[in-house]
C-alpha cells in the first residue's frame, strides 16, 4: 500500500491490517452513529457524576449551588456544565 508511506512503520501495520480486515457486506456508514452516541453517553455520564459531587438540591440553596460550580469550582465548573449540555444534545 503505498498510499501510508508517510505513517511510522509501526502505524502502517495497524492501518493495513484494519483495511484488510473483513467485514460483512450489510454493514454500513450508519454503525458509527451508535459508537458516536456510546462515545456521547460516556462523557455525559462523567461531566454528571463530576457536577452531581457539586450540586446540592435542597430548594433553599440549589441556585447557590449552580453558581459555584460556575464560578468556585477549580476545574472550570463552567465548562463542564457546557460539555454536559452539548453532550446531552447529541445524545
Amino acid at each position: 500500500m503505498k498510499f501510508f508511506h508517510f505513517l511510522p512503520k509501526s502505524l502502517q501495520g495497524i492501518v493495513i491490517g484494519g483495511l484488510k480486515y473483513p467485514v460483512p457486506p450489510s454493514i454500513n456508514y450508519f454503525w458509527n452513529f451508535g459508537s458516536l452516541a456510546l462515545l456521547a453517553f460516556i462523557c455525559q455520564l462523567i461531566t454528571g457524576i463530576f457536577l452531581a459531587m457539586h450540586y446540592c438540591s435542597d430548594i433553599n440553596y440549589a441556585f447557590l449551588s449552580v453558581e459555584h460550580i460556575m464560578r468556585d469550582v477549580n476545574m472550570d465548573g463552567y465548562y463542564v456544565m457546557c460539555m454536559q449540555m452539548v453532550h446531552l444534545c447529541f445524545f
